[in-house]
C-alpha cells in the first residue's frame, strides 16, 4: 500500500469493487492533509469490466468540481496497483445514520433530512449537467442510495461512488447494458432496461428521502426479483402514513419524485432543492444542524475519527451553494481516458491533478441482464404510460438570486414565419393530366356498356 506519496493510516472500509483506507499526502499540494485512497481488490484488477468501471470514475469525478460532490485529488498505479485519491470526509454514510437511528428509535429531524437531500439534489444536478471537452457528458449516477451519500462531522453533504455510472454522450445502447446498482433504489425504467436520463436518479434519490424520513425501508421483499416487481408496480405510501407529523407539502415532494411516471418527476434536482427549501434550516445554521444531529447519532465514530486523525473537527461556514457546474479547469495535463473495452493490458495515464473529488464504495452493488429482468417481470410496459395523477409541487423558493435579471429588458420579438412558398408549375401540370386521364377511363368503361 506504501507509495511515495502517500502514507496508509486506517481501512475505512472495503466494498465490492476496491477497498478504501485513510492516507496521509507526502508530497505535492495536498502534503500533510488526509485523503480517502482507493483501490481495486487483487482478485478484480484484471477483470475487463472492474477496470472499465475503475476508470470511468476517475474520468467522471475529475470532470466535476461542486460541493457536494466528492472532489479526486489524484490516480496513477504503483507496484500495487492502479489507485484513486479522493478528499477524506470525515464522517459517515447516510445509511449507517439510519441504522444508528433506527436501533435508538429516535427519528432523524425533518429539517435534517430536507437539507441533506437538497444537498444531494444539488450534487446530482451538476453531475447531470457537468461539460468536459466541450460537451455535456450526460452523467447518470445509476446507483443513488443511502450508501452513497456522505455526510460529514463538518456538517458537509457529498453524492460519492460514481463506479457505475452511464455516460449518455458515448451513445451506447443502454438494452445490451448489465443492469447495475441496488434493486430496492433503482427507478422502474432501470429495472426493465431502457434508455436512461437524469430523472431516474431523482427517483432514487425519492427512495432515499422516503426511509430516511420513515426509518424503514420502501421496498423490502424475500429476493430481488420481487423487489423489482414492487418497484414497477406498487405506489408508494405517503410517509405521513408511517410517521406522524410529516408536513402534508413534504409528503407530496417525496411522492413527486417517485412517481412511476417520468412527465410527473422534478425537471432536475435544482427544482427538488428549492422545493425543499422552506423545510430546510435557516442558512446560516445549516451546517451546524448537519453536524449536531451526524456527531449525535455517531459518537463513537466521531471519537474514533478525532483519535486518528489527531485533529478537532471543526464546522466551517456553509459557502453559498453552485447550481451549475464549473468548466473543466484548464490544464495541460488531460482527463484519462475511459476506454468503451478495457483491458487489463490498458496503460493508465500518469498525471497529478488538481483538487476534485470521491469516497468509497460501501458495498457490492448487485446487477442483473435487462433480459432477466424481462424474463422474470413480463414485456415491459411503456416507459411514459401514466400511473400516478400529476401531484403539484410545494411552493418553489429561490435558492441564490439570479444574476443579470432580465425583468426591465423588452421581450425579444417572435420569429417572423416564413412565407408559404408557391406550388411548382410542373407539380399542377401533372395533376391536371392525371385527372384527365382518369376522367377519360372513366368515359371509355361507360360508353363501353
Amino acid at each position: 500500500m506504501v507509495t511515495h506519496r502517500y502514507e496508509p493510516v486506517a481501512e475505512i472500509g472495503v466494498g465490492g469493487m476496491g477497498a478504501v483506507v485513510l492516507a496521509r499526502a507526502l508530497s505535492g499540494p495536498s502534503a500533510g492533509e488526509y485523503v480517502a485512497m482507493k483501490r481495486l481488490l487483487p482478485h478484480l484488477a484484471q477483470e475487463p469490466e472492474v477496470l472499465k468501471a475503475f476508470l470511468d470514475e476517475v474520468y467522471v469525478i475529475s470532470a466535476m468540481h461542486h460541493p457536494h460532490i466528492v472532489e479526486s485529488i489524484d490516480w496513477g498505479e504503483d507496484r500495487d496497483g492502479r489507485f484513486l485519491v479522493m478528499q477524506f470526509v470525515a464522517g459517515d454514510s447516510l445509511r449507517a445514520l439510519v441504522h444508528a437511528r433506527e436501533a435508538a428509535q429516535a427519528p432523524l429531524p425533518t429539517d435534517f433530512i430536507a437539507e441533506v437531500v437538497a444537498c444531494a439534489a444539488l450534487g446530482l444536478h451538476a453531475a447531470h449537467t457537468v461539460e468536459a471537452e466541450g460537451r455535456e457528458l450526460g452523467i447518470v449516477h445509476q446507483d443513488v442510495s443511502p450508501a452513497n451519500v456522505l455526510v460529514g462531522y463538518d456538517g458537509s453533504v457529498k453524492v460519492i461512488d460514481f463506479g457505475v455510472a452511464r455516460i449518455l454522450s458515448r451513445g451506447e445502447d443502454s438494452s445490451t447494458q448489465t443492469i447495475r446498482g441496488k434493486f430496492g433504489y433503482m427507478s422502474p425504467e432501470q429495472i426493465r432496461g431502457f434508455s436512461l436520463d437524469h430523472r431516474s436518479d431523482l427517483f432514487s434519490l425519492g427512495v432515499v428521502f422516503w426511509e430516511a424520513l420513515t426509518l424503514c425501508r420502501l421496498y423490502q421483499a424475500k429476493d430481488e426479483f420481487e423487489v423489482a416487481r414492487l418497484v414497477i408496480n406498487e405506489e408508494p405510501v405517503s410517509p405521513s402514513e408511517i410517521r406522524q407529523g410529516i408536513d402534508p407539502a413534504l409528503d407530496r415532494i417525496v411522492l413527486r419524485c417517485l412517481a412511476k411516471n417520468l412527465d410527473y418527476r422534478y425537471a432536475d434536482g435544482r427544482e427538488l432543492a428549492r422545493d425543499l427549501e422552506p423545510f430546510r434550516p435557516p442558512p446560516a445554521q445549516r451546517a451546524e444542524v448537519v453536524a449536531h444531529v451526524t456527531r449525535q447519532s455517531m459518537p463513537e465514530r466521531f471519537a474514533w475519527i478525532e483519535s486518528v486523525t489527531k485533529r478537532s473537527l471543526k464546522i466551517p461556514p456553509r459557502t453559498i451553494e453552485i447550481e451549475q457546474p464549473r468548466p473543466l479547469r484548464p490544464s495541460q495535463n488531460q482527463l484519462p481516458v475511459a476506454p468503451e473495452h478495457a483491458t487489463p493490458s490498458a496503460q493508465p495515464t500518469q498525471q497529478t491533478a488538481a483538487p476534485v473529488a470521491f469516497a468509497p464504495t460501501p458495498a457490492a452493488a448487485p446487477t442483473a441482464s435487462a433480459a432477466q429482468a424481462h424474463q422474470i417481470l413480463g414485456a415491459p410496459a411503456s416507459p411514459s404510460a401514466p400511473s400516478t395523477q400529476p401531484m403539484p409541487s410545494a411552493q418553489s423558493t429561490a435558492i441564490a438570486p439570479t444574476r443579470g435579471s432580465t425583468a426591465n429588458k423588452p421581450a425579444p420579438s417572435a420569429p417572423k414565419k416564413p412565407a408559404a412558398r408557391p406550388m411548382n408549375i410542373g407539380v399542377r401540370i401533372g395533376a391536371l393530366a392525371a385527372i384527365a386521364i382518369v376522367a377519360l377511363v372513366i368515359g371509355l368503361v361507360l360508353g363501353s356498356r
